[in-house]
């Protein structure tokens, strides 16, 4: 797929209060519904590229969602006949781009060939407690697609188990907490992380994206921060071609990691009884190593770090075998 940059982005999500918080839904205002910016006219030959070549991977309508379907490009076509660079035509609607787009056809495929934006029909069946999405036209989602979500009510929109439930918005925020229930009947009471605002925003990595980002390193990694009062680690890491992170503590004292399972939720990191001398891992097993106050404690320093260097990966074997000779514990 080509690349198409901005040379300024059209919106700023991270600097309004109704959208810094995402994911979620706010409602809008017709007059600011769809927008045109400076890349409409390669954005927009990339979807009909898409919609031509990728159908069944962009484009979905369930049964009985074309009443809706037709309603959303009724209001899409009224808005566009008062926007300039539209103009109706014999064979259909002109973009500004020049394209004409004839008006017969899939209601949702028509729509998304005349504007920038992807567009998704949610419906509340007769008797059903959550939305369901019936219907969309959906060429640029950003980490998802859209045989994972079609059918899906809301309250989980992925198969894997995540869920959305809403609360009355207001500022300052209210803090929560999260009462979950296991299968197995285990149940606990937990902050839920994303009730915070995220800490790395959307112009952090535009700066990133471009190289110019010179203090990155205060946003990736590990550190210690406090946030609406409650004092923690924020962690995040750059891994473009990651399936999935995960974190692993290793420490040798039962005690120790106790305290640190008493401070998460039991889940979202795993601890393992060890020590630095004799990993119990396999090789290469990870891409990053933290440690913190390791060579006093362990009773061979001097062996430490070759032994950290078989579980490393290529960046961090490079890192360690490069201070194999330098005096780091006395």
């Amino acid at each position: 797929m080509p690349e198409i940059l901005h040379e300024r982005l059209p919106v700023a999500p991270w600097m309004a209060d109704h959208t810094m918080r995402l994911p979620g839904t706010v409602p809008i205002a017709l007059a600011g519904w769809l927008q045109r910016d400076e890349v409409f006219g390669a954005q927009m030959a990339l979807r009909d590229r898409l919609i031509a070549e990728r159908t069944a991977d962009v484009h979905a309508m369930g049964e009985g969602c074309r009443p809706a379907a037709e309603e959303l490009l009724a209001t899409v076509l009224g808005h566009l006949d008062g926007v300039a660079g539209y103009a109706r035509t014999p064979g259909g609607m002109r973009r500004p781009d020049r394209v004409v787009v004839p008006l017969e056809g899939p209601p949702l495929i028509v729509a998304g060939r005349l504007v920038q934006e992807d567009l998704v029909v949610l419906e509340k069946p007769e008797g059903a407690a959550e939305h369901v999405l019936t219907g969309a036209i959906l060429c640029f989602p950003s980490n998802w697609t859209l045989a994972q979500k079609f059918g899906m009510p809301l309250a989980r929109i992925h198969a894997a188990g995540v869920f959305e439930g809403r609360v009355p918005f207001r500022r300052p925020l209210q803090p929560y907490r999260l009462h979950v229930r296991f299968r197995d009947g285990h149940e606990l009471t937990k902050h839920d992380p994303y009730f915070f605002v995220p800490q790395l925003s959307d112009f952090d990595l535009y700066l990133f994206g471009e190289g110019n980002h010179y203090s990155i390193y205060y946003k990736l990694g590990a550190h210690p921060t406090v946030l609406d009062g409650l004092a923690g680690t924020r962690f995040a890491v750059w891994a473009p071609n990651a399936r999935a992170v995960s974190v692993v503590g290793l420490d040798p004292s039962e005690g120790m990691l106790g305290q640190g399972l008493g401070r998460t939720d039991g889940g979202s990191i795993a601890f393992v009884l060890g020590r630095a001398e004799m990993l119990p891992f396999p090789d290469a097993t990870f891409d990053a190593l933290t440690v913190t106050y390791l060579l006093r404690y362990v009773d061979d320093p001097a062996a430490t770090p070759g032994d950290l260097e078989a579980f490393a990966g290529p960046d961090e074997r490079a890192w360690l075998a490069a201070r194999e000779d330098v005096l780091l514990y006395r």
